[in-house]
């Protein structure tokens, strides 16, 4: 039941993101994800390490989404004064994402492959449909298949890499609670 509110949790904080940003109401995407995870915090047991991974997840989303944006694969809809840097409701559903590594995606663990492939097919469908509801655009000038393909390279590498991160940040405050 758990995974099942964890994964809830996700999809509500996701399309409440969207929307937000589409909708130039950063302040309701802000406000859906601490929401978001504040239920999770409080339906969780281990909060350090699920802190850690949160944080990890928006930091590395924070830099590849950036450097996505600087290059071009896509633009938000707004970017709220900081051009060339991943808006705040980006980089909070990345924090989100997060929120499903150690529950909905736990699955997942040790199958770096199945992830990466998953990562590959469920991102680029994940940004279409942030880009048919408004809250991104792809470059005029080129078809959309080619950011699709460069997003599904980047989750690719990422998915696995955040499985593998929070595999070690779950083994490494075990140790430190034992210790």
């Amino acid at each position: 039941m758990k995974m099942l509110i964890n994964f809830l949790l996700f999809q509500i904080g996701w399309f409440a993101c969207v929307i937000s940003a589409a909708s130039e109401l950063e302040w309701l995407a802000l406000l859906s994800i601490g929401i978001v995870i504040s239920i999770h915090f409080f339906l969780i047991k281990d909060r350090l390490s699920e802190l850690q991974l949160i944080l990890a997840a928006g930091i590395i989303g924070l830099l590849l989404d950036s450097t996505l944006i600087t290059l071009g694969v896509f633009t938000p809809a707004s970017d709220f004064g900081y051009h060339g840097i991943a808006p705040f409701w980006l980089v909070g559903m990345w924090m989100l994402f997060g929120i499903t590594l150690n529950h909905s995606l736990r699955w997942l663990y040790q199958r770096y492959v199945l992830a990466a492939l998953l990562g590959f097919v469920f991102a680029p469908i994940a940004y279409l449909a942030g880009q048919r509801l408004g809250a991104l655009t792809f470059p005029p000038d080129n078809p959309p298949m080619i950011s699709l393909l460069i997003i599904g390279t980047c989750w690719l590498i990422v998915t696995p890499l955040l499985l593998r991160t929070s595999s070690f940040l779950g083994r490494q405050n075990l140790r430190h609670n034992y210790s």
